[in-house]
């Protein structure tokens, strides 16, 4: 497995799920499922965090079952919006015309998630806008993370053609099975199955409409932003997956080499090995994501410097001084005190 089989999501990709999973079997559950899945809780509140694209599709998966709900993930499709979106929703409603705004997806939904194929395929007298995700360690079909993916696609070409638009008919990428055909009552447009991917038919000719109505000024995202929030450089490589994978444990304040493998879907060897033949260790992301993370910590919450090591996995505060002394210069007091301080 290389990194290139590895594909990152953004947590905004959930949505609503957490919301609607405590309403229905309430917070207790929904921490329980997040704990079986080792996903921190408190990612919920990091929207633009990346995780696993295969311990999303497992979050949809689980919260169907814990809620009792077949069509859970059409639900959560439904309840998206653009917002849900963030800065790469915008982007997408910022196109003068429909096809422009499918093409801008395909060109960047890297920005969301890596390892994923966004296109139009044509098909006749219409064209097919479709979503194909990387599969990768388990059998799941991921039946119900394709089901939410449905409706934030409608949801771009609804910005184009009315908020009443639908498909002339949805592709999805399982076989079909017990209530498929409740699954087309409830979308109320012909579902075809076994497809390559999550897919919408829209006329061709609807193609060149322009946005309706057009975003104010203060929504519309150029590509110069997005990339300038997101950064260029989407190349994937196993420092990059390692690390980002030890952002989103360090907020539970867990760093072990194992639970990050288990995470990744490889061996631990594989990760280090992985590691050293990029020129780089595990125990130096950990040191930078936890001088990151103790940053903005100490920048942006009121926490003591004691309740900030303990989320950051040291068992000894004074243990957490020493390593920010030595990334900083400062103690963790000072720092804070120097961002109090008025400027000259």
């Amino acid at each position: 497995m290389t990194a290139a089989n590895i594909a990152l999501t953004r947590a905004r990709g959930m949505g609503r799920l957490p919301g609607l999973v405590e309403q229905a079997v309430g917070w207790g559950s929904l921490e329980r499922l997040f704990w079986r899945l080792d996903l921190p809780v408190a990612v919920i509140a990091e929207p633009d965090i990346v995780i696993p694209l295969e311990v999303m599709v497992d979050l949809f998966e689980e919260a169907s079952r814990e809620v009792g709900d077949q069509n859970f993930g059409l639900r959560v499709g439904k309840s998206m919006t653009f917002a849900d979106y963030g800065m790469w929703g915008r982007y997408l409603g910022s196109a003068p015309t429909l096809a422009k705004a499918l093409v801008r997806a395909g060109q960047t939904i890297w920005v969301h998630q890596t390892g994923a194929q966004v296109g139009m395929k044509c098909q006749e007298d219409h064209t097919v806008f479709f979503y194909r995700r990387q599969r990768e360690r388990h059998g799941s079909t991921g039946k119900q993370h394709a089901d939410h993916v449905i409706w934030p696609m409608i949801t771009v070409v609804r910005e184009f053609l009315g908020p009443t638009w639908m498909p002339d008919w949805v592709e999805l990428d399982y076989p079909p099975r017990r209530g498929a055909t409740a699954l087309e009552d409830l979308l109320g447009v012909p579902v075809l199955f076994s497809r390559p991917g999550v897919g919408i038919a829209i006329p061709t000719h609807l193609l060149q409409s322009p946005n309706r109505p057009p975003g104010k000024a203060g929504d519309l995202v150029s590509r110069a932003e997005l990339l300038a929030k997101y950064g260029g450089d989407h190349s994937e490589s196993f420092e990059r997956l390692v690390r980002a994978t030890v952002s989103l444990r360090l907020l539970d304040g867990k760093t072990d080499i194992d639970g990050t493998a288990r995470m990744l879907g490889v061996s631990t060897r594989k990760l280090q090995r992985s590691l050293d033949d990029e020129g780089a260790s595990y125990r130096r992301l950990v040191e930078e994501s936890r001088c990151s993370r103790a940053i903005a910590l100490l920048q942006e919450s009121s926490d003591s410097v004691t309740a900030i090591a303990l989320s950051l996995g040291y068992e000894e505060p004074g243990n957490f001084t020493r390593a920010f002394r030595r990334w900083t210069g400062h103690s963790p007091n000072a720092f804070r005190d120097c961002l109090k301080a008025p400027a000259a």
